[in-house]
This record gives C-alpha cells, sequence and structure tokens, in this order.
C-alpha cells in the first residue's frame, strides 16, 4: 500500500492529504505565485480550499515568513485572484458544464 503525501494549511494548520491542497510558491526569480500544478520548482506553502483560508491569502504576514519573502499587496491579490479563477473552473468541470 502506498504512503499518502499529508501536508498542513498554512493559514489553519490542518493536516490534509497534499492533492487536496492549493499549492503557493516563491519561484526561482524571488516571485510569489499560484502553482495549480503542484509541481513547479520553488519553495511552498499548501493553502486548505475552506474559505477561511482563501480569504486570509490577502494577509500577507503568514505566507512571507513561510516562503521567506515579503510580497507585495498587488502580488498577493494576484494569487488570490488565481486561486478564486481556477477554483471556479474546477467547480464548473465537476457540473459538468
Amino acid at each position: 500500500m502506498k504512503k499518502i503525501p499529508m501536508r498542513s494549511c498554512v493559514m489553519c494548520r490542518e493536516k490534509v492529504e497534499k492533492r487536496e491542497l492549493l499549492r503557493i510558491i516563491r519561484n526561482t526569480d524571488g516571485k510569489i505565485e499560484f502553482d495549480p500544478t503542484g509541481k513547479k520548482n520553488g519553495r511552498g506553502v499548501y493553502l486548505c480550499r475552506k474559505d477561511n483560508c482563501i480569504q486570509s491569502v490577502k494577509n500577507r504576514q503568514k505566507i512571507s515568513n513561510s516562503l521567506e519573502i515579503s510580497p507585495t499587496q498587488e502580488e498577493m491579490d494576484d494569487v488570490f485572484e488565481k486561486i478564486t479563477n481556477f477554483l471556479q473552473r474546477e467547480s464548473l468541470k465537476r457540473e459538468g458544464k
């Protein structure tokens, strides 16, 4: 039996299967970005799909501490927008539209 990788949400600290989490990375250029595949190179943090945790992305403190970077509010807003767009597309796929 294969072991299932578990990761903690950076916001609520809940342990969840890695594939169920969203990933935010600091890429090799030092920029912060959303990683929908979970496979991009760079230091990453994981975020669960709870509304509270997703809304908390706008609060830069926890993410900046974990990624060892100080993103601008504009960068965090961009990441938040990409996450919400990704979740909307994913929801439409599940509904079959």
